[in-house]
């Protein structure tokens, strides 16, 4: 809780007066998003009530204020409600106002959307005051939904994929890093999607564009075997594309009976080098081969 208290003197040229104003206020923060505040000027002799409720925009999250202003011969009233949704926002405004010999009464009410792209991709999102991001799915997802900074199954997300597209991330500081947390409903067994996260340094009024997920994404086991036969135990190595040169080679190690669990692995040609082994290790992934392959036990190129 917190008390403000200012004392100003204040002459006015047009109607001769001056003289001591008080202005007296008391807030509190019951947390963040919620805040009351009540205050009094004796020179407007003014009072005011405040109450203010602002969530983080999440989907299905509502705001609301409440605001009573009681002066000299009038009293106003003022609430308002705020409504967040995937791809739109609404807010709908409400005051009553009594005077002096009567009564007046107004309604406002606005939706806000925005239609952006990057990188030439569109999306439909919530509107935006300053940098985005633009996120899709990768078509080895299958069109599954795809949920950011989610509380639970695609529920209270700041955003999502859907029926119209690509998810839009509106709400980006710009130089203030955001780490982007992603949730997919049902995702295909073995189905490696990295860290489950993305972080960001937005520029001014910056647009990004990411697309989740790979063919770069499948999860293969097996066991490795020495040519005389015994398990290849505990050794280290890496797991490099045949196909695809640019892709960096993946980090792999085997357990005391010699098997491996390796992510992130696409279809096509592979190799595997192992510490202590002479000769590499090869196997082939076809395509449409699935999100998790057993490969059995792979013996050295070299053996007989």
């Amino acid at each position: 809780m917190r008390l403000d208290l200012s004392l100003d003197w204040r002459t006015d040229n047009v109607s001769g007066r001056s003289g001591w104003g008080l202005t007296l206020g008391l807030s509190r923060a019951e947390t963040a998003t919620k805040q009351a505040r009540a205050t009094y000027n004796s020179r407007l002799e003014e009072t005011r009530l405040a109450y203010s409720y602002t969530p983080p925009a999440r989907m299905g999250a509502i705001a609301h204020t409440f605001d009573v202003v009681r002066s000299a011969g009038s009293t106003n009233v003022t609430t308002t409600q705020g409504a967040f949704f995937n791809r739109f926002e609404a807010a709908a405004s409400q005051g009553v106002s009594w005077f002096d010999g009567g009564q007046s009464q107004r309604l406002n009410t606005s939706i806000g959307t925005a239609i952006v792209v990057a990188d030439g991709q569109w999306a439909w999102g919530r509107p935006v005051t300053d940098s985005f991001a633009i996120v899709s799915g990768h078509s080895s997802l299958g069109g599954r939904t795809i949920a950011f900074e989610s509380r639970g199954p695609s529920a209270g997300a700041t955003a999502r994929t859907g029926l119209f597209g690509p998810a839009v991330i509106s709400g980006l500081g710009t130089y203030s890093p955001r780490t982007v947390t992603v949730t997919v409903d049902d995702p295909p067994d073995g189905y490696d999607i990295g860290n489950g996260a993305f972080r960001i340094f937005p520029p001014l009024f910056g647009g990004y564009r990411f697309v989740l997920g790979s063919d770069m994404s499948l999860t293969v086991t097996g066991i490795l075997s020495r040519p005389d036969g015994k398990p290849a135990a505990l050794v280290s190595g890496t797991a490099t594309s045949l196909d695809r040169p640019d892709a960096p080679p993946i980090l792999i190690f085997t357990n005391a009976a010699g098997q491996f669990s390796l992510n992130g692995v696409g279809p096509g040609r592979w190799v595997l080098k192992m510490r202590g082994v002479a000769d590499p290790f090869a196997f082939t992934l076809p395509p449409n081969s699935g999100n998790f392959v057993d490969l059995g036990t792979l013996q050295t190129v070299g053996a007989p």
